[in-house]
């Protein structure tokens, strides 16, 4: 199974029978300034510590995780800067084009291989106690879509649990809001936001159980391109979350590949 996404820990299929599981791809790349990538890729970090600790996040979910019995990073070089014969360009290797190692990455894989062992075999999963992301099949809503691929973007792509697809404004969007309906008071405890390049530089997370009154629960000031951010809450039980995006980074508007919702962390 291919699975990207920040972690495997909670990866199941309806009627998934008790057999092994192996990973044949994921990665997490960056944007930075002067690695010379075109592309944005499908899950990206800001820096390069940043997908470091995405790596080792990733690991620990496989190996919690009964049925994974291994994980195959999708390239060890980066793709060629031009792109490939169907347009990918990502970084997504240990190393660079010039066979330059990313340092922070090679050093966490590293790390996660000096600890697998004990944490596999400390580790006590139970698919009940398994995170599960209370976003897909919700209702929501949104103050624009982008007028120039109508159906491509909807508000719905934010969480649809594809990372592949994403929700965007569009470029005349100076200020923007999505709300999600869950239908019923579910206790929220931490919220993930995956963001596409053009992404908001200021916004904010607002809970409500009527739709009408919000009240603030996260307030974000330095938002950046492409970020993995993740916000862990006191747990409230709450109906509405609303992303209110209040000033952009870039001129094309907001956009976000992904939102999941989780309860209460299981320690």
């Amino acid at each position: 199974a291919n699975i990207y996404g920040h972690t495997p820990g909670n990866f199941q299929v309806e009627g998934m029978p008790d057999c092994p599981v192996l990973i044949g791809e994921f990665q997490f790349s960056t944007s930075l300034p002067g690695r010379g990538r075109f592309a944005p890729n499908i899950v990206a970090g800001c820096d390069e510590n940043d997908r470091a600790t995405a790596y080792l996040r990733y690991f620990e979910g496989a190996l919690r995780h009964p049925n994974i019995v291994g994980a195959h990073w999708f390239q060890f070089r980066d793709q060629p800067l031009t792109g490939r014969s169907d347009g990918e360009g990502f970084q997504t290797g240990f190393v660079d084009i010039v066979d330059t190692p990313y340092r922070e990455l090679t050093k966490m894989a590293r790390q996660v291989g000096e600890t697998m062992y004990p944490l596999r075999a400390a580790a006590k999963y139970s698919p009940a106690a398994a995170k599960v992301n209370l976003a897909p099949g919700a209702k929501v809503s949104a103050s624009a879509e982008d007028e120039r691929e109508l159906g491509a973007l909807r508000p719905e792509k934010a969480i649809d649990g594809d990372w592949y697809s994403r929700w965007s404004t569009g470029p005349s969007s100076h200020t923007a809001w999505l709300t999600i309906d869950l239908g019923e008071p579910k206790e929220i405890g931490e919220i993930k936001i995956q963001w596409e390049y053009a992404a908001a530089k200021e916004y904010g997370i607002l809970f409500s159980n009527d739709g009408e009154t919000f009240t603030e629960a996260v307030t974000k000031k330095d938002g950046k391109p492409e970020e993995a951010a993740a916000f862990s809450l006191t747990p409230r039980k709450v109906r509405y979350i609303k992303l209110d995006c209040r000033k952009r980074l870039t001129t094309y508007g907001f956009s976000v590949f992904e939102i999941e919702l989780y309860g209460p962390s299981q320690k």
